[in-house]
């Protein structure tokens, strides 16, 4: 029997924070890690086992603004990895340009601040076969401790997230009960 999308997000999770704690894996736990951000990356996001990135992205919506000359520029995150960001825009950054972003969360009613650098664009809409439209990879440099706590958790639950509603769709029996793709939480009932 194989394992559910659910637990392997929760495997994932766990190495991932083992990871961060530890500095690095013993081998057969960096192995797993890397195994399970392939089939987490091929099921969840479709994304073909040559696309070997050594973080996993996620999809996302976030705004973000950035310093270009002397005005600030609005736009939007299209996925994030706890490694850098694409930001969906038409006029993206020469390469190599060192950038600080602050990214908008707005659900937690914060923005924090990171310092990147622009690897790669993407001026003609489709040079990349998994990127549509224009925009910049932008690769973290410096992210405070607090900010990575941040990002990375956000990650965690966009991917538990992702893994309940692929359960559900799939009509699994080990998938909780969904709200528009949400996990519902439960309440411990008060004693009387």
């Amino acid at each position: 029997m194989s394992e559910s999308l659910i637990e392997l997000v929760e495997e994932f999770k766990r190495l991932d924070h083992k990871r961060k704690l530890l500095g690095k894996l013993p081998l057969p736990e960096a192995e797993r890690l890397d195994n399970l951000r392939s089939i987490l990356a091929q099921r969840l996001h479709g994304v073909s086992e040559s696309d070997r990135r050594k973080e996993l992205r996620i999809p996302t919506s976030m705004r973000v603004r950035y310093r270009t000359g002397e005005s600030f520029v609005h736009n939007y995150i299209s996925n994030l990895s706890s490694g850098g960001v694409f930001i969906s825009t038409p006029k993206p950054l020469p390469l190599n340009t060192n950038i600080k972003l602050h990214l908008v969360f707005e659900d937690k009613h914060e923005e924090i601040e990171v310092e990147g650098k622009v690897v790669w664009e993407n001026t003609q809409g489709g040079r990349f076969s998994d990127i549509t439209k224009p925009g910049m990879g932008v690769k973290f440099q410096k992210v405070p401790e607090v900010a990575r706590n941040i990002i990375d958790n956000l990650i965690h639950e966009s991917l538990t997230e992702q893994a309940h509603a692929e359960e559900v769709k799939r009509g699994k029996p080990g998938a909780a009960a969904q709200t528009d793709g949400k996990k519902e939480k439960t309440h411990p009932k008060k004693p009387r």
